[in-house]
């Protein structure tokens, strides 16, 4: 393609092209730097930060693979691992460099999103001036992008590094591509092609860059759509329309974005993201999308009450800002085409940027709880600084009765009050309570917020305060399986066994393969002495013991107690993988004695002896086991053991009655005497008549 936009003098019109000069170039450079290191300014606290229980932990601190640093294990989960229902192999990369560099020390992994960021709003600099902004423009543009609060959960949040390293990718994309539109090598298209894919692998949301491209060819390429459309040269000569020939350049980069939207759309459908969309019907997911434009370009204008994650409305979106909104955006765009054609085509460009690189994630298809993000903003947000800058330009050639420092006075004026926002909105990511605290306080309807709260809490040990957090987000969204789950927990950890029990009911109703519902449901049967309900729900939570093999346990111990030889299975597959759970070793050799297997569960009580040798059950099992093998002698040391470890009480005079069978069984007779005496004695002070008459008859004999 042909280069049809060649840089020209600055003259104070966006589109214009930048300054060719080296002056021109090194003051754009110096802006650039200038802005990279003011976009890091507000950001100074983030080494006091640490780790949230926001995805954090499982993908960075909490995580065995992220924790390997870059090792052989490491470059294998971050280009294999679908955790959290995607595919961004860059990113995990980043997060396993951080892991090599500063370990777990969460300082670093910030310092780290924090530099790229600073980078990213440099990049936006130059950017901005090769398409035409002077460089005080394009040097404001880059700060309000830098120090904007709208990007702290972006930049401040270790999990969201997808957004920055994404960011950087694809403005690396458009400063490569702009060389090459503007009659650079044909390296440098390969190289935007390159940062694409890096971009891709760094979050999908970069799907839409093509896009931009192509808007490219309106604003600062070309002057307008209908040039875009055209057949016809500047001279009348007819010619392949541009749109044309930008697609075959981009040809490579549009099967890019497809071929990542699908992934990302098997991904997420394999991992069961996508299934919350069945919840909410078409025509409101559209509302919301509708409301979400206007959201993001309030919340851009007057950042403030900013919340992590803006839960879906699960009573509905109200109709008159939904349509007023729809109507809005609907007007503005049909404002922008028309201007294009009287050479304003920063507007449609700055607009549908906007209103493009947004569709990712509007909801259309639904992905999780949330209806809006903080960090959806941190590229579309690029389109609204062309919007302004724009517009700035068109009004400064209009007004010239103002001073020439109005202006960037007024401009330092809303930099220094966005950076103090940004700088007191990044306080509040400290930790997991004041950044769900101040969620729950600015979105106090937020069942995302009020979920996360009680986790943290529960976690904490404030069962109480945990349990109204949790009743709190049922009350708004009562669909909320984990939620229910926890509550579960809490309860059962209070020792509320019944509504724990309703609880993991309401869960497993939601989500019949949840599996902390249905282990804690199996749990909480087992622990109300229900070994029926146990084992009829055995039969349907199979899969679950490839995570939890404490369902096997469970199960197993139920089976037992009702008598039933499949309990045996059950437990191995419980031992196979958790070999010194002592309590479950002693059922296996129980249940393996029962099923007639005495010399097997001789081997599994013993190696429950080897773990815990103070277990008075165990002793007591192994002594039965040896005794059916027929080793009287070894029977009775073992039950003389057991009855050792126990003080004055009932079980103590059992385990002396059995060592005295034994003892009589190998003919001892005065020793088997003595220990029955001993229990006689004991059941004077314990009594159990049966067992008592029973000794007085032996010693009659």
């Amino acid at each position: 393609m042909p280069a049809e936009s060649r840089s020209r003098q600055e003259d104070g019109r966006p589109g214009a092209g930048g300054s060719p000069g080296r002056i021109g170039r090194r003051r754009r450079w110096l802006a650039a730097v200038v802005v990279c290191l003011l976009s890091m300014a507000p950001y100074g606290g983030v080494t006091r930060l640490g780790f949230v229980d926001y995805d954090d932990t499982r993908t960075v601190s909490e995580n065995p693979s992220a924790r390997s640093g870059l090792s052989r294990a490491g470059l294998v989960w971050a280009f294999t691992s679908i955790e959290n229902s995607n595919w961004f192999p860059v990113t995990r990369l980043s997060h396993l460099l951080d892991v090599s560099l500063y370990g777990m020390r969460p300082a670093g992994h910030h310092v780290t999103s924090v530099l790229i960021h600073g980078l990213a709003s440099g990049l936006l600099v130059l950017l901005l001036a090769r398409y035409g902004f002077p460089t005080q423009a394009a040097l404001f543009g880059g700060l309000i992008f830098g120090v904007h609060p709208l990007h702290v959960e972006s930049v401040a949040w270790i999990s969201e590094r997808k957004d920055v390293l994404c960011a950087l990718f694809v403005l690396l994309t458009l400063l490569s591509y702009d060389r090459w539109r503007r009659g650079g090598p044909r390296a440098w298209l390969h190289a935007a092609i390159l940062c694409h894919l890096l971009a891709l692998m760094s979050k999908p949301m970069a799907v839409t860059v093509p896009c931009v491209l192509l808007l490219l060819e309106v604003w600062p390429y070309g002057n307008g759509w209908q040039e875009v459309l055209s057949w016809r040269a500047g001279d009348g000569s007819r010619k392949p329309v541009r749109a044309v020939r930008a697609l075959a350049a981009l040809s490579p980069l549009i099967a890019l974005s497809l071929a990542s939207a699908l992934l990302t759309l098997a991904v997420q459908e394999a991992g069961g993201a996508v299934k919350h969309g069945e919840l909410f019907p078409v025509l409101r997911r559209l509302a919301n999308a509708a409301v979400s434009y206007g959201f993001y370009v309030g919340k851009t204008i007057l950042p403030v009450r900013l919340a992590v994650g803006y839960p879906f409305p699960t009573g509905g979106v109200p109709a008159v800002p939904a349509a007023l909104c729809g109507i809005l955006v609907l007007a503005v765009s049909a404002l922008a085409v028309a201007l294009s054609r009287r050479r304003r085509g920063w507007l449609l460009t700055g607009w549908f940027w906007f209103v493009g690189m947004l569709v990712p994630v509007l909801g259309l298809p639904q992905i999780g709880w949330q209806a809006r993000a903080d960090r959806y903003m941190y590229l579309p947000m690029i389109g609204l600084l062309i919007l302004a800058g724009g517009a700035a330009g068109a009004c400064r050639s209009r007004v010239s009765r103002f001073p020439r420092w109005v202006g960037p006075c007024a401009a330092a004026v809303v930099v220094c009050a966005l950076a103090a926002l940004c700088s007191a909105q990044v306080r509040v990511w400290q930790d997991s309570m004041s950044l769900f605290t101040h969620a729950v306080r600015v979105r106090p309807d937020s069942h995302i917020a009020h979920a996360n709260l009680g986790a943290v809490l529960q976690t904490r040990g404030d069962l109480d305060a945990a349990l109204v957090h949790y009743e709190q987000a049922l009350r708004v969204c009562p669909f909320l399986s984990g939620v229910w789950a926890n509550a579960g927990l809490a309860r059962e950890a209070k020792g509320d066994l019944a509504q724990a029990e309703t609880a993991f009911r309401e869960a497993v109703a939601i989500e019949a393969d949840h599996p902390e519902a249905t282990v804690g449901l199996l749990r909480v049967l087992s622990r109300q002495e229900r070994p029926r309900e146990v084992a009829a729900m055995g039969k349907d939570v199979g899969p679950l013991l490839f995570l939890h093999p404490e369902v096997g346990f469970l199960v197993g111990t139920a089976l037992l107690r009702l008598g039933q030889k499949r309990a045996e299975c059950w437990l191995q597959i419980h031992v196979a993988d958790r070999p010194e759970h002592v309590a479950a070793l002693s059922n296996l050799g129980l249940a393996q004695l029962n099923n007639g297997k005495a010399a097997e569960a001789v081997q599994a009580l013993r190696s429950a002896v080897d773990v815990d040798p103070c277990d008075i059950d165990v002793r007591s099992n192994l002594g039965r086991a040896l005794a059916a093998l027929g080793d009287a002698h070894a029977a009775e040391e073992e039950f003389r053991r057991g009855a050792e470890l126990c003080g004055a009480s009932r079980r103590k005079a059992e385990l002396l009655a059995n060592a005295g069978a034994m003892a009589w069984e190998e003919g001892v007779r005065d020793r088997a005497r003595s220990l029955w005496e001993q229990a006689i004695e004991l059941l004077q002070r314990f009594p159990d008549r049966d067992l008592e008459h029973a000794l007085r008859e032996r010693l009659r004999q």
